[in-house]
């Protein structure tokens, strides 16, 4: 059985994750200029956007996860034709932080674009601010400046390598020598990789400082904190005194004790 493999978006580490796809979303019923307010499920109707984002535990994010029919900066494309087959296996991914756990949250919807060239898949996703505070405040306050950016990852069996205008297999391109030079140019022919159809599916995503896909943007977070950290503040002082860590391990409460005391005076 031919392994999977993971393809990462941006020039750091590498781990690997399971597949699913979500065969009900429809990506029509995103409506891209209307932000989060209007998103619906087609099928059910159902208004899954203001459900999250009545949430104080959950901050809803809009991103652009990969573009197509462009090389990253690792060397590494992805085709229109395929963008557009495996762009809703994106939807429960899980999000990390330079493709290192922990998992900071999850991604909830995706859809293929075409409204600018090259195409690119853009996915919504929910961060958990009560257990990764920090993560979430970097995320509202760093988009904008594209401080923090997002990096694909991308599970597969197989690909092929493209030298100049050379179509080649993978194991062509060990032969040549061109597998450790992705991205890079070999007699002034710029070597990349491309993946096959048959066998891709996004992985998930990372909150990235250096993305290969520099253009990998976060569009948009929610405008404020909505949580209610002083009855945070107050639930982790009831769970403390009665030693209920069954939801908290007693290291995270101490933790997000003392982050609300240090950036939230009100929750003192």
């Amino acid at each position: 059985m031919t392994p999977v493999r993971t393809a990462k978006g941006s020039q750091t580490a590498l781990a690997d994750m399971d597949a699913l796809t979500d065969q009900r979303y429809i990506d029509d019923g995103i409506n891209p200029l209307a932000g989060f307010e209007y998103y619906t499920f087609a099928e059910d109707g159902d208004d899954r956007t203001r459900f999250i984002t009545e949430q104080p535990d959950l901050l809803l994010m809009k991103f652009i996860l990969a573009h197509a029919d462009v090389a990253n900066a690792n060397g590494d494309g992805i085709s229109s034709a395929l963008m557009k087959k495996i762009y809703r296996t994106a939807v429960y991914k899980p999000i990390d932080v330079e493709h290192e756990k922990p998992t900071v949250g999850t991604i909830v919807s995706a859809a293929y674009r075409r409204d600018k060239e090259p195409s690119y898949t853009e996915c919504q996703a929910v961060i958990w601010p009560m257990f990764y505070p920090e993560i979430a405040q970097q995320v509202r306050t760093q988009y904008r400046t594209h401080g923090v950016r997002m990096s694909m990852e991308l599970l597969f069996k197989s690909c092929e390598y493209h030298w100049g205008d050379q179509v080649l297999s993978e194991a062509q391109a060990a032969r040549l020598g061109l597998i450790n030079k992705r991205g890079q140019k070999v007699q002034g022919k710029l070597v990349t990789r491309w993946f096959h159809e048959e066998d891709a599916c996004f992985g998930g995503a990372a909150i990235v400082k250096d993305p290969a896909d520099p253009k990998a943007y976060i569009l948009a977070a929610a405008k404020e904190d909505q949580t209610d950290w002083l009855r945070i503040h107050d639930q982790l002082h009831r769970m403390w005194a009665s030693r209920d860590f069954s939801v908290l391990s007693q290291q995270s409460i101490m933790g997000l004790h003392q982050w609300i005391h240090d950036h939230h005076s009100e929750g003192r």
